[in-house]
């Protein structure tokens, strides 16, 4: 899958998260209920107005509610009455009487589409149209991907690209933007793809943050363009205004965070119709609350209004005491744990919860509104199992602490108990006899007692999971990468910008901009000479030269993956646009053919033993890899062979993504979950709404 299609579906994503946002804002007085496994509605004081009778509820200011039955999709009235029977694949919210609608893309319309989806449908599969709150199509399905905004405006896409029309189909703006986001309050945000961009978008933590190359601009309600595309980056409306930076430049070291990513460049206001408020003068701005803001200008930090006067700082305001259902979200399920037959081991008495390793396994303390708070209630939730050993034992699940409803990790063995009381914000799993867990902003380990190792000091501001292997685990400290041994010593110091943990003897590290190797003296072993590195397996790593945009995957001809050994000699030459590491003697590599990635396997010797001929390919795993073949996933063997087929989206991470004990999560009719086996036969019935995978945790020890 091309990284532009990638890039597309984070912004679909970031779109459809903004759709959510809206709706919990306007919805106040809405919260869905449930009862064994279907969903319904009450209002603010709890009193029940839909009963749960439904598959699911989405709830929506308008009274028009969208509802899934047999897994299709249809709209309710207030009293949940069908507006519009279930029929379609997916469904989006009621604007002003009209709503995206999508059907089975049967005349395989658009065979490549990589527009955005729910549950199990492959991209390829749907096309999308505007339904009326009657179920009569407004504008017929035949678009890749629609989105509805206000003032019965459609933003469509056509050949990856987007533009603006009305819900009659009137074209106001052709197809000509790399992204745009929805109409809010009279304007829309694009972004124009210059022609030497090398991506489009990113969204990370609901944020947006351009690769390289992207302008930023703002278009009118009519389609015209109120701000031509010029600015490094402009906000979401706060407070009627938008921020803009003029100038800047991304760091994408810090795309995580896009108020640290945007370097330089100097920053302002518009307002909704694209006027410039107060001109680009600020080396920082924050966005406007309540007619104020925070801004800097060289050393100095101070506040200011809407005309730019500067003003007192505002005083902090007080935590919120009433609580509003559609602004916290409550999920009413509960994890546990069951066994490789289904019997409930541990019963849904967590917040979150993930597989066991050396005998425990991480857990979060329940949030005051998914937990059961007294015995009787745990036992009436418990009557939705069918293991009637368990209802009728001695085990209660632990009531959680309702004075605060920040997530709290703590860990558990195998019967249940609690290895210390849930203190830590953050946790990794146990690894070589000791865990990783973050206290106060701090990350140290504790051992299988749940005492402290290693007292917390390490940053806390990083993706990785710190976690030991051969006696080592990559920290990092005061900004800078390196690593420590169990006693806490930096056995490798701390000075490197990035750094990926030790495989087969050897630590990719990060230097200016340049990958090399370290031994676990520090010593470089390999010259920090590439653009990008994996970490070696099976003798031979992967490498990259020439881009130093390290999280480009489909860079074209700029970029040329291949593989070396431990010396840093090329065994396979450089010659491919993108590679993925040796897994069972076997690794995916792709070429740029035709604007799409074509993935095929080489071997250690660089032999091209499966041809280049899928979509997307995954690394072969107990000697099967999942590929995309038209459109679809199937697993194939080593020699190319076609051992399974699935019904999933062969451009997306395989939902049945490790077999384990011969079982694998595999999604069933109404988006449930359960475990097939090998041969796709249900082992356990998807009956659960979320699961794991499994761990070798229930052995007697």
């Amino acid at each position: 899958m091309s990284f532009r299609i990638k890039a597309l579906l984070l912004c679909l994503l970031f779109l459809h998260t903004l759709w959510g946002q809206q709706k919990k804002k306007s919805d106040l007085l809405l919260a869905p209920v449930q009862q064994a496994m279907r969903y319904g509605l009450k209002d603010k004081e709890g009193k029940i107005i839909i009963p749960a009778r439904f598959e699911e509820l989405i709830p929506s200011a308008s009274k028009i509610h969208r509802a899934r039955e047999k897994g299709k999709w249809g709209f309710v009235d207030a009293a949940g009455s069908w507006l519009v029977k279930p029929f379609l694949e997916e469904e989006g919210e009621m604007i002003g009487g009209c709503a995206v609608g999508a059907l089975i893309d049967s005349a395989n319309k658009f065979p490549q589409s990589q527009a955005f989806h729910y549950y199990n449908h492959p991209a390829s599969s749907l096309i999308y149209g505007i339904i009326d709150k009657n179920g009569n199509w407004k504008l017929k399905p035949a678009y890749k991907r629609l989105i509805l905004c206000e003032k019965n405006l459609v933003l469509f896409s056509e050949n990856n690209l987007w533009g603006v029309m009305k819900t009659d189909g009137t074209i106001l703006t052709p197809a000509k933007y790399s992204v745009i986001f929805p109409y809010r309050q009279g304007s829309a945000v694009m972004v124009q793809r210059d022609k030497n961009e090398i991506g489009i978008l990113e969204i990370y933590m609901g944020g947006p943050g351009v690769i390289t190359g992207g302008k930023w601009g703002v278009l009118g309600t009519d389609g015209k363009e109120l701000i031509p595309p010029k600015y490094a980056y402009i906000s979401k409306l706060s407070d009627a205004l938008a921020t803009f930076n003029e100038g800047g430049s991304w760091d994408m070291e810090r795309r995580y965070d896009e108020t640290k990513a945007l370097h330089y460049g100097k920053w302002g206001c518009i307002d909704a119709v694209g006027q410039v408020v107060l001109p680009a003068t600020f080396d920082s701005m924050d966005d406007f609350e309540d007619g104020t803001t925070k801004v800097s200008s060289g050393d100095s930090t101070y506040y200011i209004n809407h005309s730019g006067k500067r003003i007192p700082a505002p005083p902090k305001k007080g935590e919120e005491d009433d609580y509003t259902p559609s602004e916290i979200y409550c999920e009413p399920a509960a994890w546990g744990f069951i066994d490789t037959i289904g019997k409930m081991i541990i019963p849904p008495a967590y917040g979150n919860a993930r597989p066991f390793k050396e005998g425990f396994a991480a857990v979060s303390r329940l949030g005051p509104c998914a937990v059961p708070l007294k015995p009787s209630e745990t036992r009436k939730r418990l009557n939705d199992y069918p293991n009637e050993e368990f209802i009728h034992g001695e085990f209660i699940p632990p009531a959680a602490d309702t004075s605060d409803a920040d997530e709290y990790w703590s860990f558990i063995n195998p019967q249940g108990k609690l290895l210390v009381d849930y203190q830590f914000s953050e946790v990794g799993d146990f690894s070589e006899g000791l865990a990783a867990v973050c206290q106060e902003g701090a990350w140290g380990f504790i051992d299988h007692e749940g005492n402290w190792v290693i007292k917390p000091k390490y940053d806390m501001d990083t993706q990785h999971e710190y976690h030991f292997k051969d006696g080592l685990a990559l920290i990092r400290f005061k900004g800078l990468w390196g690593f420590i041994d169990k006693t806490g010593k930096q056995v490798v110091p701390a000075v490197y910008d990035m750094a990926q943990e030790f495989s087969e003897g050897l630590a990719a590290v990060q230097v200016k901009g340049k990958w090399g190797f370290v031994d676990k003296t520090g010593h470089f072993i390999i010259k920090p000479q590439f653009s990008y590195v994996g970490g070696f397996s099976e003798g031979l790593s992967l490498a990259r030269l020439r881009l130093p945009d390290y999280r480009v995957e489909d860079c074209g001809s700029d970029c040329k993956y291949g593989y070396i050994d431990t010396k840093g000699n090329w065994i396979v030459a450089p010659a491919y646009t993108y590679a993925k590491d040796f897994s069972n003697g076997l690794a995916a590599v792709s070429e740029f053919k035709d604007g799409e990635n074509v993935y095929g396997f080489v071997n250690t010797s660089g032999s091209l033993v499966i041809p280049l001929q899928y979509g997307n390919a995954w690394s072969f795993k107990n000697g099967l890899a999942y590929v995309s073949k038209s459109g679809v996933g199937v697993y194939i063997d080593k020699a190319g062979r076609v051992v399974l087929t699935t019904k999933q989206n062969g451009y997306d991470e395989p939902k049945e993504a490790l077999f384990f004990g011969g079982l694998a999560v595999s999604a069933g009719p109404g988006g449930l979950f359960g475990f097939r086996n090998m041969k796709r036969k249900w082992v356990i019935e998807p009956v659960y709404q979320q699961v794991n995978h499994y761990s070798n945790v229930y052995k007697n020890d």
